[in-house]
């Protein structure tokens, strides 16, 4: 309850309505337990809007050094959806004297680390422009000791991210708060158990595919149940592990022309072989059914290979079976790169400053399109690119490669290039229902749009919803960052004792504004890797399929910007930055 409250209270004084999501924890009016139990009644008449594989995990720093992780989900009692909530504690790894008030446990062990490597990397690009760039280190030897540095630094992070898993998240009490085995187990093996509100999309699953096929008696019934059977990852990925690292390099190679495989390690070669093992797998799928389903058509629950099923574009993926772990972190939490731990880095990930912003989001797209699911049609992407016309080459970069994947699908997408948009492009992109706005420039465009004309979209509407209706992907510096207004600017993070304001940024102004999806990055990025990862991003969520242009089979937004980092050089400082709210 108490985390998220000053989030919680800008969307609530906005819309002004007597109750909602964005009152019910901090109604003055109720002491603690009344508050507690009206709590209690907003999750019980709000079950039925949360996926059962979704798991919302809340995460408390104290001034002590432990973390309290809290996990809620769905399960279903007696025929009845209910909330299960469970609660651990994660205890100081470090055993230094804190006596003296400096930071202890989580705070001095990964905290501070990871603002003195962040700190180290803002250094080294401080002023960096593309003048400046091609200016001082046109030399080989400039350029070597530059990139050397910025290695060093990725490196740096890496180990980090591997001392917080293996010392404070990776035991089983913790991981089951996170991903709990119920969830991230069997739901992934088996999407079947979903009763939620089914997609048009569910038509071409294997499993309706195969009882559609078996319905017609199709005497090759056979053959197209050997054709469409799941993908196992688990199996596969214990047959990769007994293959030698360059076995695995030189399978990549078959899928990947052109990716630097030199600092990764076998754990994430394999992870990106299985990646692209999978998606490989699920495009034959598609390609051996459909002429296969063409000599079933005289069953009358065959699939046409003529006309494909009409895609719905879902940001979740749960009608996919596609299990999603949401962040509730706290103000010093949040700037950690959790999702980029390696027991994470397969798991669909997304931050909220508070579990009403859950529910308010599936409530107001489950009254407008009669399903909860949040949904993205690729017809509907707007962007603006180097609005202050000082990034030149990511705007030659991107310009031709977004036209380019959009023309795949026969689609025109409506941009702005190297000037400011207009106040009425900004308006129809962001109240555009089910539509999508990227924007690749300085920070979190700003100076194309700015917070406080977002901050109108709050209540925007005459029907009580929220006006901001796309999904937002933000590429610049620090565009995902959060920080309070009262951080002091020296050692910010050593006074750990220190009340703060809730930590703000263009991010979250969004998700005020009622985006169901924002992207960002959580600190500064280089342009060249950045530009990549979101290339890499949009061709992976917004994919031909066939005759058809819809986001990938079984993955989501979210999921999307997890798998997206292997398009990053420096995977950890560069790969690390973007994450998911919403």
């Amino acid at each position: 309850i108490s985390v998220g409250g000053s989030s919680r209270s800008i969307v609530r004084d906005a819309l002004g309505r007597e109750q909602d999501e964005f009152r019910v924890f901090d109604d003055e009016l109720l002491d603690h337990n009344a508050k507690v139990d009206a709590v209690g009644q907003l999750l019980k008449s709000s079950a039925h809007l949360i996926p059962r594989n979704w798991n919302i995990s809340t995460m408390a720093s104290c001034p002590t050094g432990e973390v309290l992780v809290t996990s809620l989900h769905i399960s279903v009692s007696y025929g009845e959806k209910v909330a299960e909530i469970s609660t651990t504690c994660i205890f100081p790894a470090s055993t230094a004297n804190h006596s003296n008030g400096s930071p202890y446990g989580i705070h001095a062990d990964i905290l501070t680390p990871l603002d003195r490597i962040i700190e180290r990397s803002q250094r080294q690009l401080h002023g960096m422009t593309e003048e400046v760039q091609n200016k001082q280190y046109d030399e080989e030897l400039s350029r070597r000791t530059w990139w050397n540095e910025r290695h060093s630094i990725d490196e740096e992070l890496q180990s980090l991210l591997e001392f917080a898993e293996k010392t404070y998240f990776s035991k089983s009490d913790v991981k089951q708060r996170l991903i709990p085995n119920e969830l991230f187990a069997s739901e992934e093996r088996d999407g079947s158990s979903f009763d939620d509100d089914s997609s048009e999309c569910s038509d071409f699953g294997p499993g309706n595919l195969s009882s559609k096929f078996e319905a017609a008696e199709c005497e090759h019934s056979k053959s197209v149940s050997s054709l469409v059977d799941d993908f196992d990852r688990e199996t596969e990925r214990s047959n990769l592990t007994m293959l030698t690292v360059a076995v695995i390099k030189s399978k990549l190679s078959s899928y990947l022309t052109e990716k630097n495989l030199r600092k990764m390690r076998k754990s994430e070669l394999i992870d990106l072989l299985l990646s692209e093992m999978e998606n490989s797998h699920s495009r034959k799928k598609i390609e051996r059914a459909a002429p296969i389903s063409a000599t079933c058509r005289h069953g009358a629950s065959a699939v046409s290979a003529k006309s494909p099923p009409k895609c719905s574009y879902e940001m979740d993926g749960r009608n996919l079976g596609e299990p999603c772990t949401v962040l509730v972190l706290d103000e010093h939490l949040l700037r950690f790169p959790f999702e980029s731990m390696d027991m994470l880095t397969n798991i669909t990930i997304t931050r909220v400053p508070s579990l009403p912003f859950v529910l308010a989001t599936l409530s107001e797209t489950k009254s407008l399109h009669s399903i909860a699911t949040p949904m993205v049609d690729p017809r509907k992407v707007k962007y603006v690119l180097d609005p202050e016309s000082n990034l030149s080459e990511s705007a030659s970069t991107l310009g031709p490669a977004l036209k380019s994947i959009a023309s795949k699908g026969g689609l025109e997408w409506e941009g702005v290039v190297g000037q400011i948009p207009s106040s009425e492009f900004m308006s129809h992109a962001l109240s555009e229902e089910k539509g999508l706005y990227l924007y690749c420039g300085h920070g979190g465009g700003e100076q194309a749009f700015s917070r406080s004309q977002i901050e109108e979209f709050i209540g925007g509407r005459d029907d009580g919803i929220r006006g901001c209706r796309a999904s937002i992907v933000l590429m610049g510096c620090s565009s995902g960052k959060l920080k309070s207004v009262n951080t002091p600017k020296e050692n910010p993070y050593d006074h750990i004792h220190t009340m703060h304001y809730e930590p703000e940024g263009i991010a979250l102004t969004y998700l005020y504004a009622g985006a169901p999806c924002v992207v960002g990055n959580l600190w500064d990025v280089t342009d060249r890797d950045i530009d990549r990862y979101c290339l890499t991003l949009m061709e992976d969520f917004l994919q031909y399929q066939g005759d058809d242009f819809c986001p990938k089979v079984s993955s989501s937004l979210a999921k999307c910007v997890a798998s997206a980092r292997r398009a990053c050089k420096l995977r950890f400082i560069v790969g690390s930055a973007p994450v998911c709210y919403g």
